[in-house]
């Protein structure tokens, strides 16, 4: 993979799960930007700014997303998500990317079309690029 094909938004609320991914992701190489966030919140503001900012660049954006967040999980990110404007949202792809064992998180997850693919951890570099390369190709 070539270098800046996607740029990665990583929110986990796990300040050593954030550390490894960026790890992975800076190992797989062909991810940059990344910008890492352990609050929901704080990954929708800037992921809003990026409707403002200059140049507007149309490089894709994988969102990995943890689903059990305190005082907001990933389900609803998602929904808060769905009211930026189009301009950032057709740029974006969400991973849910969790640890659970629960199936009605998956098969939730599977019912909304906001969610490109859901993923258990870990993250592996391989499985990093499949899911580029698959996002990249749907473009």
């Amino acid at each position: 993979m070539s270098k800046n094909n996607c740029a990665v938004v990583l929110i986990d609320d796990s300040e050593v799960d954030i550390f490894l991914h960026e790890q992975l992701i800076m190992h797989a190489g062909g991810f940059a930007p990344v910008w890492s966030f352990s609050t929901p919140e704080a990954a929708l503001d800037h992921l809003a700014s990026l409707a403002f900012s200059e140049p507007k660049s149309s490089l894709p954006i994988i969102i990995l997303l943890d689903i059990k967040m305190p005082n907001m999980d990933g389900f609803s990110f998602v929904s808060r998500f769905e009211s930026l404007p189009a301009a950032v949202k057709d740029r974006c792809s969400i991973v849910m990317l969790s640890a659970t064992l629960r199936a009605s998180d998956t098969l939730r997850a599977e019912a909304i079309p906001a969610i490109a693919a859901f993923v258990n951890k870990p993250l592996t570099v391989n499985l990093l690029r499949g899911l580029a390369a698959t996002i990249i190709s749907a473009r």
